[in-house]
């Protein structure tokens, strides 16, 4: 696969991807940095004075870099924006600097040296974490002093604002463009690769928080991506990028979101909540995916439609912004996609031309692969569902028992979801050669409730029957099926591990809805033998509703749940001491007793029973009785 890397070149707002244009080649139309706010106020003598500063863009790890006539340097290292609001900026610019003195003498540092210059009025800022400076500092010769500076501002316009440090050193003033630092060539958040069938979908992977400067900086990207042709789109946030990242509020998370809606086609209708904003995507793209943003964490923008937009794998979002791009590809094309280095291009090839695939042809490409590398026969075996060929059946069989877990994890399935004739028996077939709760039954059985397809519930029906059996050791307390004494359980700590309770209880619910004959069969022998209150309760209640005498359950079930305490009977009674006397000398619980109620009730990790639940409280307050 060939995959071409454009790097985000030195640009303004108007600059496009890839080299500068020859001298034959058309001018690009003039772009957003036509309309960057300026300062209005800006002096002829800071012109004059920041003309004698040398800027130098080719420092590693530093955006931008300006050395004065002295010697004294300042780098631009990173820059971030914490705002209330993503279309308008109502909070403060933070950079983060270091400053080394290359000069003969040592160098006074002071607050008041560092302003920004901004449309609107700014100024220094206290709230921020590792400042550069606390107070005045003397900066020894060769030394350097490293920490953040924090501007406030409030810039209400959608315009990205011309923004630039300024550093008033001696008798000059150094000045870095915030602008251009984020679009340094070398180091500045966004490389851009070009990826997928003909090249048509772009990776942005940008290593910056999704802040006010980074929807002014990607508005720019999205404008040059439409320049050259791109309609599909994938925003890489990382997640580990080297600015902090602090939640953002509702109303920021919002307005994110809804300005990341307006760069799909369509994007906004989705919207159920509608955001007002004064900024939007310049290019709605027909595909435009997000990964690995922070905004997965933030719960208030929860009910915003971000299923399908924002992704929590990269895999995922490069596949889906590839649907439907290998229709127009020739199947030697997409075969050589199969084997491709990014995942979700292997995932979408194979999904989109598996079932061009003669039998002959998957059987080879199996074979070919099965000493490759098994990412390649993972995404193949995930997908073997969609060729509806019985042949295909005993494909899907062989990778079942292939030695990689996620090779057979993926073939089986595609066993469940097949609807070939013969896979459902091939599937059973699997089922029964597994241990009880082994991973073959757990990814079975997850993937039927995944897809939710019921036709494999006598598969869920026998793992529940099988999970509970195991788990009340009924092989051992037949007679107990009747009516199990009080305190005649083993120790919590004794029985087997079983399958997830919430996973259990789910089947059980399926269960009873699909066969409530097969789950009434289920709930009559094991409600008073299961050791988890949560599963004895969902038992209870499908059985006081279909019992022909529901007390008779019920009373068994609460004489369990609430074990009576009985007095001891008083070696000294015959001797003319009182019972009270006796209760205070040796308890009113047997040993027996107190072990019960201990298994029931005792401390986390102690007790067996969670203690009152609503069911149980609901099941006395309808039998009252003993």
């Amino acid at each position: 696969m060939f995959v071409a890397v454009l790097v985000c070149a030195a640009f303004r707002l108007n600059s496009c991807l890839a080299q500068q244009p020859d001298a034959s080649d058309p001018v690009p139309n003039a772009g957003p940095s036509d309309t960057r706010s300026t300062d209005p106020t800006t002096s002829e003598a800071d012109e004059t004075a920041v003309a004698d500063a040398a800027v130098v863009d080719d420092v590693p790890g530093a955006l931008a870099v300006a050395k004065s006539g002295s010697g004294a340097e300042i780098r631009l290292l990173d820059v971030r924006c914490q705002s209330f609001q993503i279309d308008r900026l109502q909070g403060q610019i933070e950079v983060r600097i270091a400053v080394t003195n290359q000069s003969q003498q040592p160098l006074q540092l002071q607050q008041d040296q560092f302003r920004l210059q901004a449309p609107v009025a700014t100024n220094l800022s206290l709230i921020i974490g590792d400042p550069l400076l606390t107070g005045p500092v003397t900066l020894p010769v060769g030394e350097s002093a490293e920490g953040w500076i924090a501007f406030n501002m409030i810039y209400g316009d959608a315009a990205e604002p011309e923004l630039n440090l300024m550093w008033v050193t001696g008798d000059e003033t150094l000045k870095l463009s915030v602008n251009d630092a984020l679009r340094n060539p070398q180091t500045g958040p966004a490389v851009i690769h070009q990826i997928g069938p003909r090249m048509r979908l772009a990776v942005i992977e940008f290593e910056h928080p999704l802040d006010n400067l980074a929807v002014w900086l990607l508005n720019d990207i999205f404008t040059d991506l439409e320049r050259t042709g791109v309609r599909r789109v994938v925003l890489d946030v990382h997640e580990e990028t080297k600015s902090d990242k602090r939640m953002a509020g509702a109303l920021y998370s919002r307005g994110l979101v809804a300005w990341l809606l307006t760069a799909v086609r369509n994007g906004e209708r989705r919207n159920r909540f509608q955001v007002p904003l004064q900024i939007r995507s310049p290019v709605e793209f027909d595909e435009f995916h997000v990964v690995g943003s922070h905004l997965k964490l933030d719960r208030a923008a929860y009910f915003l439609p971000i299923a399908g937009l924002i992704h929590s794998q990269r895999a995922d979002a490069v596949s889906a912004a590839l649907a439907g791009a290998y229709r127009d590809v020739s199947l030697e094309e997409a075969l050589a996609d199969f084997s491709a280095a990014e995942e979700g291009i292997r995932i979408e090839a194979v999904q989109s031309n598996i079932d061009r695939l003669t039998v002959r042809q998957l059987k080879d490409l199996v074979e070919d692969q099965s000493a490759a590398s098994a990412s390649i026969l993972t995404s193949v075996a995930n997908h073997l569902d969609l060729v509806s060929d019985p042949d295909v059946v005993e494909i899907m069989a062989g990778l079942a028992n292939h030695p990689a877990r996620a090779v057979a994890d993926s073939a089986l399935r595609s066993l469940v979801r097949s609807a070939t004739p013969g896979a459902a028996k091939e599937l059973q077939k699997c089922w029964n050669r597994s241990e009880l709760n082994s991973t073959v039954q757990q990814t079975i059985v997850r993937e039927v409730m995944n897809t939710k397809d019921y036709r494999h519930t006598d598969l869920l029906f026998d793992y529940a029957r099988r999970i509970l059996a195991d788990d009340s050791e009924t092989s051992q307390t037949e007679e107990a099926a009747e009516s199990p004494p009080i305190g005649d359980r083993n120790a919590a700590g004794d029985r087997k591990t079983i399958a997830d309770s919430r996973t259990l209880r789910d089947i059980l619910s399926i269960v009873r809805d699909e066969d409530k004959d097969a789950f009434r069969t289920i709930a009559e022998r094991y409600v008073l033998l299961v050791s988890r209150p949560d599963l004895q309760d969902l038992l209870i209640s499908f059985l006081l509703e279909v019992a022909d005498e529901p007390a008779i359950p019920a009373k068994r079930y609460i004489a369990q749940r609430l074990p009576i305490a009985e007095e001891t009977a008083s070696d000294s009674s015959s001797s003319g001491e009182s019972s009270e006397d006796s209760s205070a000398e040796s308890g009113s619980l047997t040993p027996e007793q107190k072990e019960s109620l201990r298994l029931r009730f005792g401390p986390r990790g102690e007790s067996k029973f969670s203690g009152i639940t609503n069911v149980l409280l609901d099941t006395i307050r309808r039998f009252p009785e003993p």
